[in-house]
């Protein structure tokens, strides 16, 4: 589909619903190859964490990684279910992307607080 039917299709119906951080999120969770990688980087953080060695400013540019992944994976279905063909940085747009790897941060420390996984205890 060329640009100006994507275009045109957008206007012409009701826009489509652009998914927000939280979406992204679940699509971590429920993608067993990005789940199981979330789980290899609170495994690394606790590591850090233990060590002394975490900083939080740097943790968002960890899951920044694994939310673009996300967001590759995410797009393909969107397109799909909208039949349009919208790159997925238009679908997941970086302030959305931003949002999401901050939310991890902020899950991963609250799991850490309450030793949520085995490997976090003491």
């Amino acid at each position: 589909m060329s640009r100006a039917k994507v275009f045109n299709k957008l206007f012409e119906q009701e826009q489509p619903e652009f998914p927000n951080a939280d979406e992204l999120i679940i699509q971590v969770d429920n993608e067993q190859s990005l789940y199981k990688r979330k789980i290899e980087m609170y495994k690394n953080l606790t590591k850090k964490k233990k060590s002394g060695k975490y900083d939080s400013s740097l943790a968002p540019k960890l899951f920044a990684y694994l939310v673009e992944e996300a967001a590759k994976f995410g797009a393909k279905f969107w397109n799909e279910y909208n039949e349009l063909s919208l790159p997925w940085n238009k679908i997941y747009t970086k302030e959305v992307r931003n949002q999401a790897a901050q939310e991890l941060v902020a899950r991963f420390e609250s799991d850490y607080e309450d030793k949520a996984y085995d490997f976090m205890e003491d």
